[in-house]
């Protein structure tokens, strides 16, 4: 089996999973699991990390700026007066270090900058407005409004919601340990208070309150605790805006530790808690009741960072070596990154150490790890990482399971002369009607899908060459969406899938896949290239069924893959031109490698291949296979002597096609009969009582007879 191997480290766990049941054009294969390809923002700094990240797929973290921790902002497609790229968010003297929490869809961020470097911490909270989605001149750059008050004078901003409420901590920077005050500050009224500072109580008796994050309803997730350092005194809440009350979070038993990280709109809540042993558990609490994430292999740390709208959790684990992972909590499981993010060249080596937030579309903004020798300066640097849209395959075109029979080459004159390049499903370049794409339906109108890295190719082997250079193995070489179909994406593969072997192309999130085989000649689909298949042509073209438009599905038609069955010379119509191409085709024309009689089919090993895809495909290929024992030249006798008795030409264009073929198929009988066989044959054309049911299939059946006669 030889297949692209372009994830890396993704490919020990992907594929698990129990086969499941069979869907229109593709085939289920197993569990899905999201698969996520990396986009480094660091733009040469020496160390940063991605802290949060909204749906337009801006970002906020810190990064390092000729030495300086400075706060950033990445804008993908440029805002706030930034051209597209990461930018350090203005403060007011360059060598002050800063650093951005969160941020909103409007690119509002939030966070601290620095001023006075002889205190423990010398923070002043911080928003960062985008002017230009603010209504302000779309030049200007954030606007950086400081968010003091209540005889504060140091603080830090932590989190901010779509009307641009902003939570955070503040303290009074002469008092050591500092005692730290949870507030809201409101850029408007909003839940029925008016605009300004306000302050979030801690639990109980405690003294100190870090609110977290907030949401659009104005529920607040934070931390409350007594004395600093004091872990059994430190406890997770809920606080609400509307009524200004804050609650504590519910606790499994033993666990006296909590803390709040995060919240979504729905009001689940994200964060961790540990017992008397240290032992560290990931929550998130659904109305208040908690519910464990698990942990990594080998993990002991889990801390969840961020939740979004569909309760996935992106967080960091830190293993007993204390190395840093991020994970993706989605489902009920705990995914390591590294395991599910594409492995580039240019990323191989990075572990993503570190996971900040993820957005609706399950979008990650973190860090990855650039490893000694790679870079002069080792360390973290903020990354993206794109999800490939979660969908399903749930068609196909040519639908799975197709058995294209059609030449590999296109040919012309007589004998038969190569003239082009390789041809086939998938082809980039085929000479008839351009390229051949393979058509792919993802469930909902999926969008964002056309990137590569989200498509996966396997084949079961390399078709031989008689001649030339050797084929590499094939892979996907571009995927777009289809003008005008919405979920619809045609793929283009380097070259066409490999005769006489499985190709499989998964949607790599889905559990579905799609799976073709390229056996030219084998117009039964019965999994050998034999007489059966000439036969079988000829059926086709005296079949009323099959020549209406469009064709009467198989069985009753007996084309059990449409064109790729029976349109042998890739002319896009089926005609006498077909079985002349499939003669030569058996006669192996050309310097294609053929197999007349030789084994069948290999069986589809790629992935989930042992299910055969495409349901009549499977089918046919089982049942075609068994038919083949009795395939020998009494059978095609009684075939060719039934094919000229019943032939009644009407005009001059269908008398034309009907002696075209009989010369293909006294061709084939002359190539491959024993002289014992022809003599048969020869006996039975001259049977008296065979009843012929034209004047041109009399004659043309003494002609026949004639010619292998002599």
């Amino acid at each position: 089996m030889l297949r692209r191997n372009f994830r890396g480290r993704i490919d020990k766990r992907l594929w698990a999973g129990a086969l499941a049941i069979l869907v229109t054009g593709a085939v289920a294969r197993g569990v899905s699991t999201p698969v996520y390809w990396r986009e480094d923002i660091s733009q040469g700094m020496t160390w940063g990390r991605g802290l949060a990240i909204n749906n337009n797929n801006e970002a906020v973290g810190q990064w390092r700026v000729q030495g300086v921790d400075t706060a950033f902002l990445y804008a993908p497609q440029g805002n706030c007066g930034f051209s597209p790229g990461t930018h350090s968010l203005s403060v007011p003297n360059s060598e002050d270090p800063s650093l951005a929490n969160d941020l909103n869809g409007l690119a509002d961020a939030v966070g601290w900058y620095a001023r006075g470097w002889f205190e423990p911490e010398p923070k002043n909270p911080v928003i960062w407005l985008c002017a230009a989605r603010h209504g302000k001149p779309a030049g200007r750059n954030p606007v950086r409004v400081d968010l003091l008050g209540h005889g504060y004078d140091r603080g830090e901003a932590l989190g901010i919601n779509e009307h641009s409420d902003v939570v955070g901590t503040a303290w009074v920077s002469q008092d050591f340990p500092p005692v730290k005050s949870g507030w809201l500050w409101l850029l408007a009224a909003n839940f029925g208070l008016s605009e300004g500072l306000y302050d979030i109580d801690p639990l109980f008796d405690h003294e100190q309150s870090y609110p977290e994050d907030i949401n659009d309803t104005g529920l607040v997730a934070g931390t409350s605790t007594d004395e600093p350092g004091l872990a059994q005194e430190t406890r997770a809440y809920t606080w609400d805006a509307r009524t200004r009350e804050t609650t504590p979070l519910a606790l499994g038993p033993g666990q006296g530790y909590s803390k709040g990280t995060g919240l979504n709109n729905a009001g689940q809540v994200v964060g961790y808690s540990s017992d008397g042993d240290g032992v560290q558990r990931a929550l998130r609490w659904d109305a208040g009741v908690p519910t464990e994430l698990g942990y990594l292999q080998n993990g002991t740390g889990p801390s969840p960072a961020a939740i979004n709208a569909s309760g996935e959790v992106a967080g960091t684990d830190i293993s007993p070596n204390q190395t840093n992972r991020g994970f993706l909590w989605k489902a009920g499981v705990m995914h390591e990154l590294n395991d599910i993010t594409f492995i580039d060249p240019a990323s191989f080596g990075r572990d993503i150490t570190f996971a900040g937030g993820i957005n609706d579309y399950g979008t990650i903004v973190g860090a990855h790890y650039y490893p000694p020798g790679e870079v002069n300066i080792s360390g973290d640097r903020p990354v993206i990482l794109h999800r490939c849209p979660d969908a399903d395959v749930v068609d196909a075109v040519p639908a799975s399971g197709t058995i294209d029979a059609r030449q590999p080459f296109p040919y012309q004159a007589s004998p038969p002369v190569l003239m082009g390049a390789r041809q086939g499903i998938g082809s980039p370049n085929s000479y008839s009607g351009g390229p051949e794409y393979i058509e792919v339906t993802l469930t909902g109108g999926t969008t964002g899908a056309e990137i590569a890295i989200c498509w996966d190719l396997c084949e079961t082997g390399i078709e031989a060459v008689e001649s030339g250079p050797s084929l590499d193995p094939n892979f996907i070489r571009s995927v777009d969406p289809k003008p005008g179909v919405p979920g619809v994406y045609r793929l283009l593969l380097d070259r066409p899938i490999s005769a006489g072997h499985w190709t499989t192309i998964s949607y790599v999130p889905s559990a579905n896949y799609v799976s073709y085989a390229s056996y030219p000649a084998d117009a039964d689909a019965g999994g050998k290239a034999t007489a059966a298949d000439i036969t079988t042509l000829v059926n086709y073209l005296n079949d009323p069924d099959c020549l209406t438009n469009p064709p009467a599905p198989y069985p009753t038609c007996s084309a059990r893959h449409g064109l790729y069955s029976m349109d042998i010379n890739h002319s896009n119509a089926v005609n006498a031109q077909d079985v002349t191409a499939l003669v030569n085709l058996l006669n192996g024309a050309g310097t294609f490698v053929y197999w007349l009689g030789q084994p069948q089919l290999p069986p589809n090993t790629c992935p989930g291949g042992d299910m055969m895809a495409g349901g009549e495909g499977g089918e046919a290929w089982s049942e075609g296979v068994a038919g083949q024992e009795t395939d020998d030249s009494g059978a095609f006798a009684k075939e060719f002597i039934a094919y000229l008795t019943t032939a009644t030409p009407e005009d001059d264009a269908a008398v034309d096609e009907f002696l075209t073929i009989v010369d293909a198929l006294t061709g084939w009988v002359l190539e491959h009969f024993t002289p014992e066989a022809t003599a048969t044959l020869v006996e039975m054309l001259g049977d008296p009582s065979l009843t012929f049911a034209s004047p041109t299939a009399t004659d043309t059946a003494a002609k026949v007879a004639e010619v292998l006669a002599q």
